[in-house]
């Protein structure tokens, strides 16, 4: 059986290395792909703001390491 793993390509090779390890007919066809925001006005107006809230939310991974990847300083916030 063929399975085609449509994660993004950054995340895509990992998943079809294992499934093949465990024998399946595994190809990666990445169909999205996550990068940063192309607008950095709304990221350093989230930057800024950000110490105004009592928590923040990320909805994953990709959004925590985007948003703290550009905002390597960003003090008072706490990742739980």
């Amino acid at each position: 059986m063929k399975v085609i793993v449509t994660r993004p390509l950054a995340e895509a090779q990992n998943w079809v290395t294992q499934l093949q390890d465990k024998g399946w007919d595994a190809i990666a066809l990445p169909l999205i792909e996550i990068a940063a925001a192309n607008d950095n006005h709304v990221l350093e107006e989230a930057t800024d703001n950000a110490k105004r809230y009592t928590a923040i939310m990320f909805v994953s991974s990709n959004a925590v390491r985007y948003f703290y990847m550009k905002n390597q300083a960003v003090g008072g916030i706490n990742i739980a």
